[in-house]
């Protein structure tokens, strides 16, 4: 992934507090990767610490229901 990827990727992750604000840094490293692993357990979703297409519509979905809950 791209910087740009990988900070969006981290900021969703902090969003969903998988992440600190402070471990949002565009790199792909250890802690990003945990964080997905969790989510990804989190999540029902294969814990590879990858993120294919599946689990960053996971990420997008719980974007989405926060949006839709703060909405009310």
């Amino acid at each position: 992934m791209t910087s740009p990827q990988v900070r969006e990727l981290q900021v969703r992750l902090r969003q969903a507090k998988y992440l600190a604000v402070y471990d949002v840094d565009d790199r792909f490293g250890m802690l990003t990767r945990g964080a997905v692993v969790k989510f990804q357990q989190d999540s029902a979703l294969r814990a590879t610490g990858g993120v294919n297409q599946q689990t960053w519509d996971a990420l997008l979905a719980l974007g989405r229901e926060r949006d839709l809950a703060g909405a009310f």
